[in-house]
């Protein structure tokens, strides 16, 4: 089974990692989707977030991270993928994703598998480690150790 995982992950966090490794396991192949959305100005480039995971996710051999833009259902039939997979992390995660997977599977017959965020990580989200970097707060317990130093550097490069 090839599945999708797709994100902005601006930028990539523990939880979004620790949802990758999950996925990983449960797919011969994962696509690990870096979405570019135009109507969102990211704190990270494109590239830097697929660096990122690359370097957190160097233990997994059956990723594939890539960038993409566009709507995600033509990436599904391009890739030839068989599922989407999303983490929730609360109910108002599980409202939203419960909406696009409806969408996803009108659009591109695929469904949508769901993970639950590990409790460690439920309250972790790539918005709030962007407002701890932008008060020059400690990010440590929110990104995985290898990409510490890089989110730091790609966001002040960025202001």
């Amino acid at each position: 089974m090839k599945g999708i995982y797709p994100g902005s992950f601006d930028p990539p966090t523990a939880g979004h990692i620790d949802l990758i490794k999950r996925a990983s396991g449960l797919c011969d192949e994962l696509l690990v989707a870096v979405m570019v959305n135009p109507s969102k100005a990211g704190a990270f480039t494109p590239e830097d977030r697929v660096e990122m995971l690359k370097k957190a996710c160097s233990d997994l051999k059956n990723l594939k991270i890539s960038f993409y833009f566009g709507m995600l259902s033509d990436i599904i039939k391009r890739e030839r993928c068989d599922c989407i997979i999303r983490g929730v992390r609360n109910t108002a995660d599980f409202e939203t994703e419960k909406d696009r997977a409806e969408a996803n599977l009108k659009l591109s017959g695929v469904e949508t598998l769901v993970l639950y965020s590990n409790p460690a990580y439920s309250h972790i989200s790539s918005s709030m480690v962007r407002e701890i970097l932008y008060f020059d707060g400690d990010i440590s317990g929110f990104v995985p150790g290898e990409i510490l130093d890089e989110v730091k550097r790609c966001y002040n490069r960025g202001m």
